[in-house]
């Protein structure tokens, strides 16, 4: 890409976010001084507001290509990738505080929590079968009927009595699917006020224990308890492909599916150490590592928003970084303390990738992701079962044993 593609992306970008916050003339102003055009909707996620960040502090761009042959070639992905390549590589450690803005109290505790691609909604589920949608920004910038501050739910669902385990929101269409102890894959369209259930749903054999919506919307892979990998078609319904791992004799050995944000491959936790990579096109095995304690269990893998890494937690307080660029060999290990048995430790990357934060107990932890400094501690009133940061800025939900999710947000 050369200099006038980029520009001419950048003033795209720039259009495009006037005309979706409304202000028509000023887009159609500059997109004739330029001689670009917008596209109608939000721009993707944070890339704007990344590129004018990146571009504000001068770093240089150091290009870094996806993992396979990603499906997604656009200068999206070329912006996206060369901003979170510069950010893995900076060398200072940077104290970041949080402070609680918002709870929200339940009625059961809260077993899973999800998070819009936008960053604009959270969803939470507890151990009843209710689930909640809140509004994580300003309710204002939302097209949602009947929306409020997000402290209240705007949507409630309560069709099941069993817990709702997993959940994912659709990319781009108002639809949130979740996966419950009772088998069933459900979708909500959460647009549509007087919807009060699923819009749709799938039976499965055995509770659905983690799922991921591709980034294109057009499926859902997720997990059973009985070792099974299933391909779900939104669009009908249905089942497209469904994968036995029948060499496990144990319930559980397949959870945490997850895929990469360009689509061009997939992962999961096998046998409890083991990181599985997949193609995203032919579904062929790449890569398998385990993490380096045999006796250890892994509790959460994701990949990072450039699709260059993956972040992995584990029962022993160690949390790797695998980089998937050079076959998907441990990059980094960092030691966390001692974890709690009661409540497993997960990890996940804060909003620019250059902190990684982990679960204590009702403690929250940042350590920098180059060099394993201590950056941030979070209290929380009880022990924190989940929690997720935010896609597009400084932003950490959690969840307790005290019924409360809680919104932190960086000072």
């Amino acid at each position: 890409m050369n200099v006038g593609d980029k520009r001419r992306r950048m003033y795209e970008l720039i259009t495009s976010q006037l005309a979706s916050d409304g202000y028509i003339d000023a887009a159609n102003y500059v997109a004739a001084s330029t001689d670009t055009s917008f596209f109608h909707g939000r721009p993707c996620g944070g890339t704007l507001y990344e590129m004018i960040q990146f571009y504000q502090d001068k770093s240089q761009l150091a290009f870094t290509p996806g993992v396979g042959n990603s499906a997604i070639s656009s200068n999206d992905q070329y912006i996206a990738e060369n901003f979170i390549a510069s950010k893995e590589h900076s060398s200072v450690t940077k104290k970041t505080e949080f402070v609680e803005t918002s709870f929200f109290s339940h009625r059961s505790i809260t077993v899973a929590l999800a998070q819009s691609a936008n960053g604009e909604l959270v969803s939470s589920s507890t151990s009843n079968g209710e689930i909640c949608l809140h509004s994580s920004t300003d309710p204002g910038n939302l097209d949602l009927k009947n929306i409020s501050t997000r402290v209240k739910p705007f949507r409630y669902y309560s069709e099941s009595e069993w817990p709702i385990l997993a959940m994912s929101f659709h990319p781009t269409k108002a639809l949130l699917f979740g996966g419950g102890e009772d088998g069933i894959l459900r979708t909500f369209s959460y647009d549509q006020e007087n919807i009060y259930g699923a819009s749709q749903s799938i039976q499965e054999t055995a509770p659905v224990t983690s799922l991921s919506a591709h980034p294109f919307g057009s499926h859902v892979l997720y997990t059973t308890r009985d070792n099974r990998l299933n391909f779900y078609e939104v669009e009908n319904n249905r089942i497209l492909t469904s994968k036995p791992m029948l060499k496990y004799k144990d319930q559980g050995k397949i959870d945490g599916v997850r895929v990469h944000p360009f689509g061009s491959s997939f992962s999961y936790i096998s046998n409890s150490n083991e990181i599985v990579v997949h193609d995203g096109g032919s579904t062929k095995e790449l890569y398998r590592v385990r993490h380096t304690d045999a006796e250890c269990m892994l509790n959460s893998i994701e990949y990072s928003k450039s699709g260059n890494l993956i972040l992995s937690a584990a029962s022993d307080g160690t949390v790797s970084i695998w980089d998937l660029r050079k076959f998907c060999s441990a990059l980094k290990l960092i030691q966390t303390g001692p974890t709690h048995d009661d409540v497993p430790m997960t990890a996940k990357f804060l909003w620019k990738e250059d902190t990684i934060i982990c679960n204590h107990g009702s403690l929250l932890k940042g350590f920098d992701i180059n060099t394993g400094a201590l950056t941030c501690k979070i209290e929380n009133p009880s022990s924190i079962n989940t929690f997720l940061t935010s896609p597009i800025k400084q932003s950490i939900v959690t969840s307790g044993g005290d019924m409360q999710i809680r919104f932190f947000d960086a000072v």
